[in-house]
């Protein structure tokens, strides 16, 4: 007669090892998921800003290549050293202008300049400008931005004809590219918001030698990181002699200054990863202060100066004479 076959099982202490083992091999891998998650994550926090950044400068350098000045570009003085009377000219190319806000758009600089447009009327030339501005709605994390201003010639908020010395003020540039939420006027919210998390912007009119231009055309020094095209520029030329580029000409009884695009612009972005923009608990004060892309991400938090990444473009344009 056959004996019956033992029934063979786990013993407790060997099913306690097999899950030890098992929840060994459980942590080990989320582990390496996690950290394979945390590498893609940073890994795409990179990429984004320089996606962002090659797209965003290209599409200011076309635009930058298409600034033209008014047909009527004369600018009079009554002596060699008067001011110059603004008010006879509209818009032609300038960076920070006097009549904006620096603390509300200039992050630290605004560029503005003329443009072809579609149609005739008004001239025929439509208003261009990116600059800076931070939305602080949400408390304890501000949110900056990138915006562009677009205003063509039928704009009803395009007063370049009517008031040529006030065309671009804080009224204006919040009517048309306010960038942030408007609740008295939903239809305006977010006009003129073009790119996120761009934390600064540079812009430098440089001359035929490539150096940033710091005297107008009667010799008179711009204020730091401005620039007027209606008050022209002179520069030291090779031969170490002053070029007056802007067609200077004097009378017995007048003096004329024919206004020039700058030779060159060179633009700068800091651009803020995602990771690095959640971490800004206050808008940056270190751009009043900052003389350069470099010198602003120098100054951010720690934690946030790891996510920031420069950009920059030298875009020569295509007719400084403006004809």
């Amino acid at each position: 007669m056959n004996e019956p076959t033992p029934r063979t099982a786990f013993t407790l202490l060997e099913v306690l090892v097999a899950l030890a083992v098992f929840s060994l091999l459980v942590v080990a891998l989320f582990t390496v998921m996690s950290q394979v998650s945390g590498t893609w994550q940073q890994a795409q926090a990179r990429i984004e800003p320089r996606q962002s950044g090659r797209a965003i400068l290209d599409y200011i350098s076309r635009e930058l290549q298409m600034a033209r000045l008014p047909a009527d570009r004369s600018m009079f003085y009554s002596s060699p050293t008067a001011p110059p009377q603004a008010a006879q000219l509209g818009l032609q190319f300038v960076i920070n202008p006097a009549t904006v806000s620096a603390a509300k758009f200039l992050n630290p600089q605004a560029a503005f300049w003329q443009v072809p447009a579609t149609g005739n009327s008004n001239g025929g030339m439509a208003e261009v400008g990116y600059f800076v501005r931070w939305d602080t709605n949400a408390a304890g994390n501000p949110r900056s931005m990138l915006c562009r201003f677009l205003a063509p010639p039928g704009d009803s908020n395009y007063f370049i004809h009517s008031a040529p010395a006030n065309w671009i003020t804080d009224s204006i540039i919040d009517a048309v590219a306010p960038g942030v939420a408007n609740p008295s006027n939903s239809a305006q919210s977010y006009r003129g918001w073009f790119a996120d998390n761009v934390a600064g912007l540079w812009v430098k009119a440089l001359d035929p030698l490539g150096n940033p231009i710091t005297t107008n055309a009667l010799g008179t020094a711009y204020a730091a990181g401005t620039y007027d095209s209606r008050k022209g520029y002179r520069y030291l030329g090779t031969n170490g002699t002053n070029v007056i580029q802007s067609g200077y000409a004097a009378s017995a009884t007048n003096y004329q200054i024919l206004a020039t695009l700058p030779s060159a612009i060179e633009v700068s972005l800091v651009i803020l990863d995602a990771r690095a923009a959640s971490r800004l608990t206050a808008v940056p004060t270190n751009y009043l202060t900052a003389t350069n892309a470099s010198a602003f991400v120098q100054g951010l938090p720690a934690k946030v100066r790891s996510g920031a990444r420069i950009y920059s473009t030298r875009i020569k344009l295509d007719d400084p004479a403006g004809n």
